[in-house]
């Protein structure tokens, strides 16, 4: 048996709104429209059988399409054209591509943790501060406790920042 080897796009979803307003089918109807249309039949054949929308969050805009080896540079560039999603107005950035889900979602943590930085130094009351300051420490925590062999990582969203929840098997 020959295994199937994939790639993981992790993209950051842009819109005028501060949540995307479609849902995971719509976008991975439209992503199939767009293969069509800009690399035509041999496009939409390559990417068939192994384009599917891995993971999908509202809250933080981010989107894990998987797809084989091959075909991931003819979906990143896709990727790039896209610029409405069920009549939405949107742009997508790659963030990253990996070779595993884990791999991914480890990313995503420090990608965050980053955002949660960023966050911090502009904060301009001392009770932002404090939200954003937990989170950050939780987000430390979450990065000491990922060296654990065993662990899926569920990532969540607060209304205004993002927390993270580690849960072993």
């Amino acid at each position: 048996m020959v295994r199937f080897k994939n790639r993981y796009l992790v993209c950051e979803v842009v819109t005028e709104s501060r949540k995307p307003e479609f849902t995971q089918m719509d976008f991975l109807h439209c992503l199939k429209d767009a293969v069509s249309k800009y690399h035509g039949d041999y496009g939409t054949g390559s990417i068939m059988t192994s384009l599917f929308v891995k993971y999908f969050n509202q809250e933080t805009g981010i989107i894990i399409v998987r797809v084989k080896r091959g075909c991931h540079l003819m979906i990143q560039s896709t990727l790039t054209f896209m610029t409405k999603v069920k009549d939405c107005e949107v742009m997508l950035h790659t963030i990253h591509i990996g070779g595993t889900l884990k791999s991914c979602q480890k990313f995503l943590i420090r990608y965050h943790q980053k955002q949660l930085a960023i966050s911090l130094k502009q904060c301009k009351t001392k009770e932002e501060k404090t939200v954003v300051g937990k989170a950050v420490k939780r987000s430390d925590a979450i990065v000491k406790a990922s060296n654990l062999k065993k662990l899926e990582l569920n990532i969540l969203s607060d209304v205004t920042w993002h927390e993270y929840e580690i849960q072993r098997y």
